[in-house]
């Protein structure tokens, strides 16, 4: 087997998405809770101007830290 080639695809935002979060800043913090990956993440909220994309870590969290805070609200039977 050779390596040929390598290709990416990327799912362009919709306009009325970027309005919408656009509109929300004005009167709440935006957040965004996504089962694709981190870096996934970080690229559609830079793009949404939700997070400073110079300093994610401070601003986005995996799902495995997400589910850590929930166990700890989590009601337990």
């Amino acid at each position: 087997m050779t390596f040929v080639a390598a290709f990416g695809l990327e799912d362009p935002l919709r306009d009325e998405t970027i309005d919408t979060v656009t509109e929300l800043q004005g009167s709440t913090n935006v957040r965004i809770l996504s089962g694709d990956h981190r870096e996934t993440v970080v690229k559609v909220a830079s793009e949404l101007a939700i997070i400073d994309v110079n300093n994610p870590s401070e601003n986005v969290m995996s799902g495995d830290e997400f589910k850590s805070i929930c166990d700890k609200y989590a009601y337990k039977t």
